[in-house]
């Protein structure tokens, strides 16, 4: 049964052909509620394409054109704030606009819609980008976002480090509900025995072969300096291991994969592989050894969820409340509290030392239960329904 609302709204800046993790997991949810009954609509940037309409994983997606400007053009952006009024006033029967972060001046909308007697729902996605916290500290802005931010009907924190950063910028606590990322646990479950082995020969990957996998895009906020530096560890002390980085921007007009080629060239570390943007990550997860992760700056990484959701043990180096909010008390992970490469490889031994199918199993079943977009779908409808 779908909530009072005929509709929600999802707003999203960016939609294909240009993607962000804020999106995809915005069409994961959506996936959901249309299975859950409640009817989902988008409302996207045109990303440079002629406003229209089209049908993105079965979701009806509405675009409209802001000009072939770059994503952080401040002019695309205020365009973009523009279309979203108009649209408020052409689409009366829209009353629950869902937003999946926010990059500023869209919030300069947040005052009529709410004037209109619409419902705004605000999805905070990343520590120190698009928080209240970080978005009221902004130079020449921050006064102006702060009020704006107050004309919000509820925010949505996806991790409790984005719960207090909301509160920390002024945001009412009554009006802050935490909600984490959702998997689809029908990809990202445990392989069986001999799926794991068609899957690695599929990728190449031998029998004895310890592979550590890590999924992201090639930027240093990601932090993969850090991550060879451990891995050549590893390497040091199992010869059969191999680094797989799934994720865009192994290209050599990026400064900083250039950087990071340069690194194993000097070291002379062998055994690492960018293997490039995937529509598999769900398949080498669950064929890989270990899942390692080293990023500097998240909201909440789906990546983690996923990686738990197949039973793929994880190593992970903390970001103050979310990766250990996410890997607490789960027996095949480790959240180191520091940076330091080397004790970041001595984890990543130790948990390849002692490789347990039955307990990655029931780990998997216990994240699942936890991070399922079923149950998050479910939180949500009851959120629409409340407002």
């Amino acid at each position: 049964m779908s909530s009072k609302f005929n509709t929600v709204l999802m707003v999203a800046f960016l939609c294909p052909p240009e993607f962000g993790g804020a999106i995809v997991q915005a069409l994961r949810l959506s996936r959901e509620l249309k299975l859950q009954g409640q009817d989902v609509h988008f409302l996207v940037d045109s990303g440079g394409q002629p406003s229209g309409e089209f049908l993105q994983d079965d979701v009806r997606v509405l675009r409209r054109a802001t000009g072939a400007l770059p994503q952080r053009s401040l002019v695309r952006q205020v365009l973009w704030a523009l279309r979203l009024i108009a649209f408020a006033f052409a689409h009366p029967s829209y009353t629950v606009y869902h937003f999946h972060s926010v990059r500023g001046p869209e919030l300069l909308a947040m005052p009529v819609l709410r004037w209109l007697g619409r419902r705004t729902v605000y999805k905070i996605t990343l520590a120190g980008s698009d928080d209240p916290l970080t978005l009221g500290r902004r130079r020449l802005m921050g006064g102006l976002y702060r009020w704006l931010m107050r004309q919000i009907t509820l925010v949505i924190a996806i991790s409790p480090k984005l719960r207090d950063m909301a509160v920390a910028g002024g945001i009412d606590p009554a009006r802050v509900v935490m909600v984490p990322n959702g998997v689809a646990p029908e990809r990202f479950h445990p392989a069986t025995a001999d799926e794991r082995t068609q899957l690695r020969q599929r990728f190449g990957w031998a029998a004895d072969e310890r592979v550590l996998l890590t999924v992201g895009s090639i930027e240093h906020r990601k932090g993969l300096d850090t991550l060879l530096q451990a891995f050549s560890r590893v390497r040091g002390q199992l010869a059969g291991s191999r680094l797989v980085i799934v994720g865009p921007g192994n290209r050599d007009d990026n400064p900083f994969y250039v950087e990071l080629q340069a690194w194993l060239a000097a070291h002379g570390v062998q055994g690492v592989t960018f293997a490039g943007a995937c529509d598999d990550v769900a398949d080498r997860m669950r064929a890989a050894d270990l899942f390692v992760f080293c990023s500097r700056q998240e909201g909440l990484p789906n990546v983690l969820l996923e990686a738990l959701c197949c039973g793929l043990p994880v190593v992970a180096m903390d970001i103050e409340g979310i990766t250990g909010w996410v890997l607490q008390g789960r027996p095949i992970a480790r959240n180191l509290p520091d940076r330091d490469p080397d004790r970041f490889a001595d984890a990543c031994l130790e948990l390849l030392g002692r490789l347990d199918r039955p307990t990655c199993h029931a780990a998997a079943a216990s994240a699942a239960h936890d991070f399922g977009i079923e149950s998050i779908a479910h939180h949500y409808r009851r959120i629409y329904d409340a407002l």
